[in-house]
């Protein structure tokens, strides 16, 4: 999913953050769309940073029996000890825990593809993300636990759909598989509040850069308030097709 800000040397590339072992298809994409690029933008260069950061509560604030389900799966990530992780981090990754045969996407292809001449930027800092999820509770958190282990024996199709319409650029299935699989109040903290934040980093780059690349989940391309929508306020853009 690729797109170029029209009037800008700007573009956006919608990726995967997980990818099946055997998934190499995208690669000549990304790899043209970053050698073209002057700059890079990722959502963030944080890594577990994010994940692990101090927050206004982390897992002791659990349930018994959701600490009970989490902590038989969790060791399985490979990540660290459930205790170390803030709520957010529980909420976005106990549906990995129904997962396998997976590798990491987009965002290390591009580090691995960045020259010596352009720069790595990140569209958002932990303070920024975390700061993010100020408008949700304890107890919404909560709730999206509880849904991603209701679902753990759908997450595998849940996730080979998330993968076909990415394929497929069906950004009308991209926000069906959201809605189905994020509870509304965590909605705008995942994608619409974040997507308008990054709007105004993006223009601000489009501006004093000759080429910039913004490099995002294909999530955050569908749905209400989704970026390419943000950014069409101000530019008109066109997708890019192989």
């Amino acid at each position: 999913m690729y797109y170029s800000i029209l009037g800008t040397g700007g573009h956006i590339l919608g990726g995967m953050h997980l990818v099946p072992n055997d998934e190499k298809k995208w690669l000549p994409q990304v790899e043209c769309a970053c050698v073209a690029a002057s700059d890079i933008w990722l959502e963030s260069d944080a890594g577990l940073t994010f994940f692990t950061a101090k927050w206004r509560s982390g897992a002791e604030v659990l349930p018994g029996d959701l600490s009970a389900a989490l902590g038989a799966k969790w060791g399985a990530l490979g990540i660290g000890p459930l205790e170390d992780f803030n709520l957010p981090a529980i909420s976005v990754l106990t549906s990995l825990l129904f997962l396998s045969g997976l590798r990491e996407g987009v965002e290390p292809a591009v580090k691995t593809i960045v020259g010596a001449a352009q720069t790595l930027n990140a569209l958002e800092s932990v303070d920024e993300y975390l700061a993010g999820w100020a408008c949700v509770s304890d107890e919404q958190f909560i709730d999206q636990i509880r849904l991603s282990l209701r679902r753990g024996p759908q997450t595998s199709a849940d996730f080979r759909s998330l993968h076909n319409g990415w394929r497929r650029w069906d950004r009308a299935a991209l926000a069906k598989l959201n809605d189905a699989t994020l509870i509304a109040p965590l909605r705008p903290a995942v994608f619409a509040n974040r997507n308008r934040a990054w709007a105004v980093k993006i223009a601000c780059a489009c501006a004093e850069q000759t080429r910039p690349l913004f490099v995002v989940g294909a999530g955050h391309l569908c749905g209400p308030g989704n970026l390419l929508d943000v950014l069409r306020q101000e530019h008109q853009l066109d997708a890019v097709r192989a």
